[in-house]
């Protein structure tokens, strides 16, 4: 069947269907793609999708897991059997809907629909996997026809990145000349090393930056291109020292240098120092079970190992002028990514909204306290609520409300949520389940 009556008789069939199943665009070519490859010797297993979300306009994408006991060859026909479906299926098409990726052995590589440029890609992917120095690597393309847009080494060895960084100049094929590069290290080594962009002779001082660092202090990782340098020390109080020797070394060198540490993350583009005048300014007893800080320059985060500790730290804020910097503050309580207790609020009304919560968390029957102030309140409870509790937790969060938020408690099995914009609608207290009702009609007792 040709293309175009094979596209409409599958549209024909995906209307029929679509009130029982709906239907998957571009599934004639899914079709023919699994037929063709699914049983090919050298494939493990297809995982596809459609290469757009046009309806019935066809299309094919996805990857192709390889057997991992492959050989060269055997690898280059299959690419290239799947450049001709490929070729065969676009056309002269200027949006080819087609985006197939090989993966096996460490690498994962696109089969481009330009010969030439493919017998690039699998030169580049052979060279490199027959240097013991790379671990493994992933070439991406974002045409699928003829270019290379980025190239991904995973070496065995810190100074491994440096020099197969600065070969790559010249070992990279055509189509991946103009690719940007980056070339790192395994997540589980001593010292991440992360080298990015084009080479250049910025590599050579980045290379001395790297060693004159790690013979004079501890280092976790080291993150360099041409216009920026990250570094990663274990102690916080190594930071400004790792700064000013990296400052010297690149010897005026228009790079930033950014410095985190164990306790200090930085996002992308904050220096820090907002942050870290904040903490130098405060008496040792505020950083007392302080585990991790996060900040853009503009917000800061501050993860404490108990109730205590971070009240002890928001109280200290209070006579903080340096915490006026900032445009809001968040303290937190628990492990990172599901916290027992949560404050985000301006800096002038950190400390009051943190003893609030303090006192709400206190309760045994209390899991989690999440106020982020003018946004949401959030109430976890250990128990099915009897409604005294309930009217008590209302009373107790009506405290923190700036009379906007989204408002939850939750327990096993059920939620009460509410905005507390309309809290005080007689619709909806009326019209709400008993303890609902009870709830929002202790919250608005309390305002």
């Amino acid at each position: 069947m040709s293309r175009p009556k094979r596209l409409l008789a599958v549209a024909v069939a995906c209307a029929a269907a679509m009130s029982l199943t709906g239907c998957l665009a571009g599934s004639a070519e899914v079709a023919d793609f699994t037929r063709g490859f699914a049983d090919a010797p050298a494939v493990e297993r297809l995982d596809l999708s459609t290469a757009d979300n046009m309806p019935f306009t066809g299309g094919v994408g996805g990857t192709v897991f390889l057997r991992p006991d492959l050989d060269d060859a055997q690898r280059r026909a299959f690419s290239e059997d799947v450049r001709v479906f490929g070729e065969d299926l676009i056309g002269d098409a200027s949006d080819p809907r087609y985006r197939i990726d090989l993966d096996g052995d460490g690498w994962r590589f696109p089969v481009l629909i330009d010969r030439p440029a493919n017998e690039d890609v699998l030169d580049l992917v052979e060279n490199y996997h027959s240097d013991s120095r790379v671990v493994s690597g992933v070439v991406r393309s974002s045409d699928s026809r003829r270019t290379v847009d980025h190239v991904s080494l995973v070496v065995a060895a810190p100074t491994d990145a440096f020099a197969l960084f600065a070969e790559s100049e010249k070992s990279l094929p055509a189509a991946a000349r103009n690719a940007a590069l980056s070339v790192e290290t395994p997540g589980d080594a001593s010292v991440a090393v992360h080298v990015e962009g084009r080479p250049g002779p910025w590599l050579q001082t980045a290379r001395e930056v790297y060693d004159a660092i790690l013979a004079a202090l501890p280092l976790r990782a080291f993150r360099v291109s041409a216009t920026e340098l990250t570094l990663k020390v274990p102690d916080e109080n190594d930071a400004g020292a790792a700064a000013t020797l990296a400052a010297s070394l690149l010897d005026g060198a228009p790079v930033d240098v950014f410095v985190q540490s164990d306790l200090v993350t930085l996002a992308p583009g904050a220096s820090g120092a907002t942050t870290r005048a904040l903490l130098s300014g405060l008496d040792a007893a505020a950083h007392t079970g302080l585990l991790a800080v996060w900040t853009d320059d503009r917000t800061a985060s501050f993860r404490f190992d108990s109730r205590e500790s971070a009240g002890t730290f928001g109280a200290a804020l209070s006579d903080a002028p340096e915490a006026a910097e900032f445009s809001t503050l968040e303290v937190t309580v628990g492990p990172a990514d599901a916290p027992s207790l949560r404050v985000t609020a301006t800096p002038d009304d950190l400390a009051e909204r943190l003893s609030l919560v303090n006192a709400l968390a206190a309760d045994d029957g209390v899991t989690s306290v999440s106020t982020v102030q003018g946004i949401s309140l959030d109430l976890g409870l250990r128990t099915p609520p009897s409604e005294s509790a309930l009217v008590s937790s209302a009373r107790a969060l009506r405290a923190l409300s700036d009379g906007n938020e989204r408002v939850c408690v939750e327990w096993p099995g059920d939620t009460l949520c509410f905005s507390a914009a309309r809290a005080g609608d007689p619709a909806e207290i009326r019209d709400a389940a008993p303890q609902k009702r009870a709830f929002l009609e202790a919250w608005n007792d309390a305002a």
